[in-house]
């Protein structure tokens, strides 16, 4: 069964956990959000996918928590790594 978040890059192995941020929060975030799973292997990086997503879930509550207190513009974005995830926050693609 296909997971909508897990997926792989063309020059890698490695399993990754990608999602869209949502067009109001892109203001302060990237437009998409990579999480390198740290492994090649389906199973693991199932068990992995899901902190993944519950770490990207506070981010975009941290972000909307700055929204609401008024910090938007230039200058105010916020690094999806600040909270440091839960494996390593890949480049984002180009």
């Amino acid at each position: 069964m296909a997971h909508p978040y897990l997926t792989t890059r063309k020059t890698t192995r490695q399993l990754y956990f990608r999602r869209a941020v949502p067009s109001d929060l892109r203001a302060i975030l990237p437009r998409e959000i990579w999480i390198s799973l740290a492994t090649p292997c389906r199973r693991t990086a199932l068990t992995r996918l899901a902190r993944a997503a519950v770490w990207f879930e506070e981010t975009l509550e941290q972000a909307r928590r700055q929204l609401g207190g008024g910090l938007t513009g230039k200058g105010s974005r916020l690094s999806p790594s600040a909270s440091h995830p839960p494996f390593l926050p890949s480049n984002q693609p180009r």
